[in-house]
C-alpha cells in the first residue's frame, strides 16, 4: 500500500576531502604543540637569571670543573666547597651519578656559560618530551582534545619545572628514560632498526644521567617478552592493533622469527655497552652498587643538615599523598576506564597495558626506594605525561565532569605549588606543594621551613 506521497530522491552526501581533514588535524596538533613549547620556554626563561647556590647544583658544577674529558678524576675530593659536606660520596674517589650531565656543564665551562648550557639542554629535553607526547597517538589512541590537555599539563608540570629550571638532573633522567621506552616500544611494534638505535641511545643516556635509572633495566627484556606475547595474540585474532590484521603469513612461532630479536639485540647491546660503563666503574671501585654502601652519612648529619630530619620522618604514604594533592591528575592512572583498558590490553596484547605496567613499576621503585624527596618522582612522571592523553581519552568518555574537575584542581594546585614558586623566587626551596594557600589547616603537613 502506498501513501500517495512522492518519495524525494536521496540527497547525495558531499564528498569528504580526507587530505584536507588530515591537514586540519595536523595543523591543530602542531598548533597545540607550538603553544605548549612556547609556554615551557617562557616558564624556563627566569631560570637563566638566577643564582646557582643549591647543594646539588654546586656539586655538579664542581664535578664539571674538576673532571677530565676522558672521565678521569670524576670526584669532588679536591673541592673545598664540597669535600666536607655530610656524606661520604663527596670524599670518595668516584662519584655515584653518571657523568653525562657534568660533561654537558663542562662543555658550557669551555664556552664560559656552564649554567646556561645546562639550562638550554634541559629546555631542549622538555621540548623533546612535548614532541614525544605528540607522537604517542601512533601507539596509544586518543583524540585531539585529550592530546592538547596532555601537552599543556606537561608544559606546567611542577616536578619537571622544578628540576629543569635548576642545575639538577632528576627530571632530565626521567625525560630520557620515557623517550627511550617510547622509542623502544615503537621499534618493537614496527621492527625498526632506526628506532631501536634511538631507543638504545636514549636509555643509555638516562643511565649515564642518574644512578636511580638502573631500576629501569628489567623493562628492556620485559617489553621484549610482551612484544612476543602481543604478536601471538594478534596472530590468534584476539586483538587487532591499528593498521594490523589477525593472522600472520609466517607459520613459525613468533619467538623463532629473527626480526623479533633484532630490535632487542640493538637496544640491549647499546645499553650494556654505552649505558653501563659508569656502573662497571662503580663496581670495580667499590665492589658493590648498593647506594647505602657508597653514600654514607656522617654520624651527626641531623645537626649538620637539619632537613634530613624531615626526609627521615617522611613516610611513603605521606609522600604519595603530597603528590596526589599537588597533581590530582595522577589519580587518573587508577580510574576504572583506564584499568578496564589495561586489563583488556593484557588480554589482547595492546601496548597500553605494557606502558601502564612500566609506569606502575617505576612508581613502585620510587615508592619503595626513594620516596623521601618528591623531586625524585621526576624519574617516572615524564612517562606519566606520555600516557596522560590516552588516560584522559579513556576516562572522559564515561566521567567527563570528573575529568574536568581533576584537571581544574591540578591546574590550581600545580601553579601554586612551591616547586613553581621557586622558579621565580629562588630565596627558598620548599619540598612539598603549597596547597595550604587555600587550606591553611594543612600547613603543618607541608611546610618544612628550610631554605635552599
Amino acid at each position: 500500500m502506498t501513501t500517495g506521497l512522492a518519495t524525494k530522491p536521496a540527497i547525495p552526501a558531499e564528498p569528504v576531502d580526507e587530505s584536507a581533514s588530515w591537514g586540519r588535524a595536523a595543523f591543530d596538533t602542531f598548533f597545540v604543540f607550538a603553544m605548549s613549547a612556547t609556554l615551557s620556554i617562557l616558564l624556563h626563561v627566569p631560570a637563566f637569571f638566577r643564582e646557582w647556590k643549591e647543594g646539588d647544583e654546586i656539586v655538579y658544577l664542581e664535578l664539571a670543573r674538576l673532571m677530565k674529558w676522558d672521565l678521569s678524576h670524576y670526584n669532588t675530593q679536591d673541592s673545598p666547597r664540597v669535600q666536607n659536606w655530610p656524606y661520604s660520596i663527596y670524599r670518595q674517589p668516584l662519584f655515584h651519578h653518571g657523568p653525562l650531565y657534568p660533561l654537558i656543564l663542562k662543555l658550557g665551562i669551555s664556552v664560559g656559560a656552564p649554567a646556561e648550557t645546562g639550562l638550554t639542554f634541559a629546555l631542549l629535553c622538555m621540548i623533546g618530551l612535548l614532541a614525544a607526547i605528540t607522537a604517542t597517538p601512533r601507539i596509544l589512541p586518543c583524540d585531539r582534545i585529550a592530546l592538547a590537555a596532555g601537552l599543556l599539563f606537561c608544559a606546567v608540570e611542577p616536578l619537571q619545572g622544578f628540576t629543569t629550571t635548576r642545575l639538577l638532573h632528576d627530571g632530565l633522567s626521567g625525560i630520557l628514560l620515557a623517550g627511550g621506552l617510547l622509542a623502544y616500544v615503537g621499534a618493537l611494534d614496527r621492527r625498526s632498526a632506526a628506532l631501536a638505535v634511538a631507543a638504545g641511545l636514549l636509555l643509555a643516556a638516562s643511565l649515564n644521567m642518574r644512578f636511580n635509572c638502573l631500576v629501569a633495566l628489567p623493562l628492556i627484556p620485559l617489553l621484549q617478552l610482551f612484544s612476543l606475547y602481543r604478536d601471538q595474540r594478534l596472530a590468534a585474532g584476539v586483538g587487532v592493533a591499528t593498521g594490523e590484521g589477525a593472522g600472520a603469513p609466517d607459520a613459525r612461532p613468533v619467538w623463532q622469527r629473527p626480526a623479533h630479536w633484532t630490535v632487542f639485540a640493538i637496544v640491549f647491546g647499546l645499553v650494556m655497552t654505552l649505558g653501563m660503563q659508569h656502573f662497571y666503574r662503580l663496581l670495580a671501585e667499590y665492589g658493590t652498587l648498593s647506594p647505602s654502601a657508597i653514600i654514607v652519612p656522617v654520624a651527626n648529619i641531623h645537626e649538620v643538615l637539619p632537613v634530613t630530619v624531615f626526609w627521615d620522618n617522611q613516610t611513603r604514604l605521606q609522600s604519595t599523598f603530597h603528590l596526589a594533592v599537588m597533581m590530582p591528575v595522577l589519580l587518573l592512572a587508577l580510574s576504572p576506564p583506564v584499568l578496564g583498558q589495561v586489563f583488556e590490553g593484557f588480554r589482547a596484547g595492546h601496548w597500553c597495558a605494557a606502558l601502564w605496567a612500566s609506569l606502575g613499576y617505576l612508581f613502585a621503585c620510587w615508592f619503595w626506594f626513594s620516596h623521601t624527596q618528591l623531586r625524585y618522582a621526576a624519574l617516572w612522571t615524564p612517562l606519566f605525561c606520555l600516557l596522560l592523553p590516552w588516560m584522559l581519552w579513556a576516562t572522559v568518555r564515561k566521567f567527563p565532569r570528573t575529568v574536568v574537575t581533576v584537571l581544574a584542581l591540578t591546574f590550581v594546585s600545580s601553579i601554586s605549588s612551591d616547586y613553581w614558586s621557586t622558579v621565580f623566587d629562588q630565596s627558598t626551596a620548599e619540598v612539598v606543594p603549597a596547597f595550604y594557600f587555600y587550606f591553611p589547616f594543612l600547613s603543618p603537613l607541608y611546610r618544612t621551613g628550610w631554605g635552599s
